[in-house]
């Protein structure tokens, strides 16, 4: 008897058009970011990402998307380029057009493209996932979490990969504590120098990597503090981090030989090879994705394995 309402409940699911899949099961879930409060789908299809950071998270985790900003993508997240992927706009100006004829299920934006959010808003749920300079570590947390609220399926996967990250930031800072060697973060941008301190882009080196800084006090900034090659003379820090802006917007004057010359190559970092030239696209574009992430840390710890 049993066996038989069972077949006749099949049956009746296929009749209805109902039928029995594997497909992950869609729900709604809230998400509070720092633009508003988002209804969302869980598991959805067709997602639009305008941060690279996210972007490179949702590929580590084997998570599709449907569109992206192709002019700005990064070498390690070429295959987006491909045909199969909608060109959204630039990470500034979403193609507002394709987004409205892709009719997405959610859109991902960060500070880049924070103005158009209202916009975006009337196309599909829209969600901020930028990070916060002056909580950088948790806001990352905050991200990943999110991202495992939308995706209940990856949640094990997030979690795990969380725990690597955290376990590889306590490990640099057993390392960074113990030092009492004075950084210094650059950003050199054609022939231009600005010098970031404990507020702003790479406040997270000094806040939450507990660098030492430099003695001088440093406007805090988004663009850094512009300054001369006499003032790393004056301040002679012990490591030199250098974010070469000129690798990404294609300028003919590298980092490298604007930095080799007897002003520079008089301080502690130079004398004691100790000027890190660091990944510009992780430190700059895709900052805040998993791997990025990682590779920032591991070039943090450079200037300390040796």
């Amino acid at each position: 008897m049993k066996k038989r309402i069972i077949v006749l409940l099949i049956t009746l699911l296929t009749l209805s058009g109902c039928t029995l899949s594997s497909d992950p099961i869609v729900t709604d879930a809230t998400i509070i970011h720092d633009l508003g409060t988002t209804e969302v789908m869980t598991n959805p299809k067709k997602v639009v990402v305008f941060d690279l950071g996210v972007l490179e998270t949702l590929d580590a985790l084997d998570i599709d998307v449907a569109a992206v900003p192709k002019s700005n993508i990064t070498s390690n997240l070429q295959k987006f380029n491909d045909s199969m992927y909608v060109n959204a706009g630039t990470l500034f100006e979403p193609d507002f057009e394709t987004l409205y004829t892709l009719s997405p299920d959610l859109i991902i934006i960060s500070g880049r493209a924070a103005t158009h959010y209202e916009e975006l808003s009337k196309i599909a749920p829209t969600i901020f996932m930028g990070l916060n300079n002056e909580d950088f570590l948790g806001s990352f947390t905050k991200n990943m979490q999110t991202l495992a609220t939308i995706f209940p399926d990856a949640q094990n996967k997030i979690n795990e990969k969380l725990n690597d990250y955290q376990k590889a930031v306590n490990e640099a800072l057993v390392m960074t504590k113990a030092s009492t060697q004075t950084v210094m973060m650059l950003l050199v941008n054609g022939n231009s120098l600005s010098v970031f301190g404990q507020g702003g882009r790479f406040g997270f080196m000094f806040n939450e990597l507990k660098l030492t800084p430099i003695q001088a006090n440093i406007e805090a900034s988004s663009h850094g503090m512009e300054i001369s090659f006499e003032f790393i003379a004056r301040e002679n820090p012990d490591v030199i981090y250098v974010m070469d802006r000129g690798q990404i917007v294609g300028s003919e004057t590298s980092a490298k030989q604007l930095l080799d010359n007897d002003i520079v190559n008089q301080s502690n970092a130079a004398r004691n090879n100790r000027i890190v030239y660091v990944d510009p696209e992780a430190w700059y574009i895709t900052i805040g994705g998993l791997n990025s992430n990682l590779k920032i840390l591991e070039e943090v710890l450079s200037a300390f394995s040796n």
